[in-house]
């Protein structure tokens, strides 16, 4: 949100502002709640809080769904591993173990995961997974 617009919003409020410049879930919650009471249309409110028509319906949704929390940020990405399932898991935990008393490292697994076409993801994942599952050597991470 450009900084220019939010500051004419506030020049036009009576010398006491309603809200901080700085909180967004303010400004949002301003937004839906102005273009409830005010009779203007949503472009003209989109305009004056310089935000997209597709912006306003999206938080407007999320309010109605969730509440005042609907308005605040979220991180963006993903919430969950998408390149690895259950059976990359057993995978991995077999190819650990199936080497010696302590098994293959993190890199030896990753490399030979590739190698074979499976898949191809980093030593840190391997670690990760290895870790989900107690496989390694100390608590703070995997085994080299």
């Amino acid at each position: 949100m450009a900084n220019g617009k939010v500051s004419e919003i506030a020049k036009s409020k009576d010398k006491e502002q309603f809200f901080k410049l700085q909180d967004l879930v303010q400004i949002r919650y301003e937004m839906l709640r102005e273009s409830i009471t005010s009779g203007k249309s949503i472009s003209e409110i989109c305009v004056k809080y310089n935000y997209s028509r597709e912006r306003f319906y999206h938080f407007k949704k999320r309010f109605e769904e969730e509440g005042i929390v609907g308005l605040m940020n979220r991180r963006g990405g993903p919430k969950k591993p998408h390149k690895i399932n259950k059976e990359i898991e057993e995978i991995i935990i077999v190819k650990r173990k199936n080497k010696g008393k302590n098994g293959k490292n993190i890199y030896t697994i990753a490399q030979e995961l590739k190698k074979e076409g499976i898949i191809e993801i980093s030593a840190k994942t391997v670690e990760r997974v290895l870790k989900k599952y107690n496989l390694t050597n100390n608590g703070n991470g995997a085994k080299f």
